[in-house]
Formats: C-alpha cells, structure tokens, sequence
C-alpha cells in the first residue's frame, strides 16, 4: 500500500468566464491534496491480504488514519485496484471509510476487479480501466440456514 501527495490549485477556466459574466469575482478552488491508495491483491487463501476480508478493512483503515492529514473536502484518493474479490460487506464498508475521507474517490483498473472488488469499483465517482481491464460480476452472497429434517 503506497500513499503519495500531489497538490493543484488552479482555477476551472470555464467557471471563471461564467462567474465574470455574471458579475462575481471568481473564488480560487481549495487546493486538494491527493493521496494515492495501491491495493493489489492475490486471491491466495494464504495470504492475508490477498481478497476483500475483514482484515484488510482493518488494515487499510490504520493506515487511512496514519497518512490522511487533509480535510475531506480538501482531499481526492486515487485507488489502484486489482482483485479477485472477497467479502461484499467489506467492500462496501471500506467504501465507505474511503468516501468519508475524501472529496473525490477515483478507482483505476490496471487488469481486474471482481466482484466484490467490482462493487467498491462502481461507487467511485470516476473509474478508470486499461484497455484490456475486466470488471466482474457481482455475486450473489446470500447466507442459508441449514434445512430442517
């Protein structure tokens, strides 16, 4: 998992026409900071971190709260995400904790998200895919009791 910062403070060019037509003064945009979230996975049972599980939402969470300084309206998060899936309520929880965290949440796709990873992928507000990067289909996850004899 890699956190990086880029900052940007430039105006919306097309905004500010629109804000000099109508008599305002422009107001500069906050500057946001930009953390970048690299979460590749293996999909191997032994690997701790290799599927969406509760212990990668507790893993990603620490590390969310070590290197996110900035406001949420003054931050934007870049995930690099590259999974085979896992829990669906930990996809959605983690979504979650990213959305809170951030005024824009970005999802790139260099290769594959799989379901549950396609489900944090969609709540994005911008996703990004390589030429040849899948999306999965969405598994139904519906636990059963055992049936009664």
């Amino acid at each position: 998992m890699t956190f990086l910062r880029e900052m940007d403070d430039q105006f919306n060019q097309t905004e500010v026409q629109s804000l000099l037509k109508n008599g305002r003064e422009p107001q500069p945009e906050v500057p946001s900071t930009r953390y970048y979230l690299v979460l590749f996975q293996s999909g191997e049972e032994e690997d701790n971190l290799g599927e969406l599980s509760r212990f990668v939402f507790d893993y990603v969470q620490a590390r969310l709260k070590e290197n996110i300084s900035s406001p949420s309206k003054e931050t934007e998060i870049d995930v690099w995400l590259d999974s085979p899936g896992g829990s669906a309520s930990v996809a959605y929880k983690l979504l979650l904790e990213l959305r809170h965290r951030c005024k824009k949440l970005r999802i790139v796709i260099p290769d594959f998200a799989k379901s549950a990873a396609t489900l944090l992928a969609i709540g994005g507000d911008e996703i990004y895919m390589a030429p040849a990067a899948e999306l999965g289909p969405l598994d139904a996850q519906i636990e059963r009791q055992a049936a009664r004899v």
